[in-house]
């Protein structure tokens, strides 16, 4: 709970060209507004290696502890160049202190489309972390994604 940053690194698909890598900076606060109820609002940009493309968007979000071990999450962020939204749900389940699986549906107003996304995530310490992520949207066309990241937190 309190303020905090992370800084995330993502290699991109082949499609994605002529970008590689993608890295993203957040910031933001989040603290238990009652028990079980934690509230977050943040600042996050992104930016890609080649194109010079860069964007970024205002983040709030309601976490509600289902269990010790079982969390859902609603998103609502706003870019703020585009003027779009981007609505999410997703669940969290803690298997053990360092292993976590990660399920996510939601909806951008860019395309308009609907978006998935299930994934593993292993704590490496308190700060790094890997995730395993497959992402999928409903976009004519779309084959999904499986994407490897590295995340540091401060």
């Amino acid at each position: 709970n309190g303020f905090y940053g992370q800084l995330w690194f993502g290699l991109l698909p082949a499609a994605s060209a002529p970008d590689q890598v993608e890295m993203d900076v957040v910031l933001g606060w989040s603290g238990e507004v009652s028990p079980g109820l934690e509230l977050g609002v943040a600042y996050a940009a992104y930016f890609l290696d080649d194109s010079g493309y860069d964007t970024s968007e205002l983040i709030g979000s309601l976490t509600y502890a289902l269990s010790d071990k079982l969390s859902t999450t609603l998103e609502v962020a706003y870019d703020i160049e585009a003027e779009e939204t981007d609505t999410s749900l997703g669940l969290d389940y803690a298997l053990t202190s360092k292993w976590a699986l990660h399920g996510l549906v939601g909806r951008e107003t860019a395309t308009p489309s609907t978006y998935y996304e299930v994934g593993v995530t292993y704590a490496v310490t308190e700060e790094v972390s890997l995730n395993v992520l497959f992402e999928d949207h409903d976009t004519a066309g779309n084959k999904g994604a499986l994407t490897f990241t590295m995340a540091y937190d401060f």
